[in-house]
């Protein structure tokens, strides 16, 4: 397949490899949706019988492997498999309609589209909408009508299906994690308000500087979806408005984005900097007045 692909097209050896992957991965997901397309339109197991199947032979179809194809798709650990994931489907109160495209891939095209940033209301919405912008379901639609509905009471917005279990699991983590003796509650997913804000202290990435600061700043916030330089943070990463740096202020940022390629330059700016490599400066507490003794 590569030999023939290289025969009728001329890419930059510094990329062979990448494009190489890339041609595979595409080929194979071709390869999926044709098996896909040819089952659904040809084997219809209650309607015609196995040796109809096997003789009706599209056109393009090699006839043994057509034969190889329906038998595996016969087996009874392939229809098992099939109506177990039927059942799941129909499960499912709240279908997608991405596919294996993720929901930050899906985000940074709709910011691309619209030049600004994507709330995660719009995110959801277009994630759950068929090609005839219909919702996949209705109790998608439901909870649509009742975001709209408290959009224009000025209400706020509904809560996402799931956002409410995010949130229990982060508290009883912060809980559990106190309760243990270990540290106060870490970096984690949801957005800081004005008056959470925290100093935090960055350390160095590079493992010639382990352990090493390298700036100080204020945590901007945790929450997965917060936009730095047009990339959502994602589970690993958290924001900080960087206010100082250190000797090692040149280091390379993790993710440069415009103008921003060390964490000096970013000086006053906001960066996305690895969750593991940051930490919260506890508040002293204020200094008893002592007198002076004779």
């Amino acid at each position: 397949m590569i030999k023939d692909v290289e025969e009728k097209f001329v890419y930059p050896s510094e990329t062979k490899q990448l494009t190489r992957d890339w041609v595979l991965m595409t080929v194979c997901k071709r390869w999926r949706a044709y098996k896909s397309r040819l089952k659904k339109k040809y084997f219809k197991r209650k309607e015609r019988s196995l040796q109809e199947i096997i003789s009706d032979v599209p056109i393009g179809v090699n006839k043994h492997q057509r034969e190889i194809l329906v038998g595996m798709w016969c087996q009874d650990s392939h229809m098992k498999l099939c109506e177990k994931n039927s059942e799941c489907v129909k499960q499912q109160k709240n279908p997608h309609t991405t596919g294996r495209k993720s929901h930050v891939r899906l985000q940074k095209e709709m910011e691309i589209k619209r030049k600004a940033p994507v709330h995660k209301i719009d995110l959801w919405d277009e994630a759950h909408k068929k090609k005839d912008g219909n919702y996949t379901s209705e109790n998608v639609k439901t909870i649509m009508e009742l975001q709209q509905t408290k959009s224009k009471e000025g209400c706020g917005n509904v809560h996402l299906p799931h956002e409410h279990v995010i949130t229990k699991n982060v508290h009883v983590e912060n809980n559990l994690a106190v309760q243990q003796g270990g540290p106060e509650p870490s970096l984690r997913l949801h957005q800081v308000t004005d008056q959470d804000k925290v100093e935090v202290m960055l350390y160095s990435t590079n493992l010639r500087n382990k352990d090493k600061l390298v700036a100080k700043g204020t945590l901007e916030s945790k929450e997965k979806t917060y936009v730095v330089g047009g990339n959502m943070l994602g589970v690993q990463y958290v924001a900080v408005r960087v206010r100082g740096c250190t000797y090692l202020g040149d280091e390379k940022l993790v993710r440069p984005y415009e103008k921003f390629q060390t964490v000096r330059d970013a000086m006053g700016s906001v960066i996305a900097w690895p969750r593991s490599h940051v930490k919260i400066v506890k508040p002293t507490p204020p200094a008893q007045s002592q007198s002076i003794g004779r």
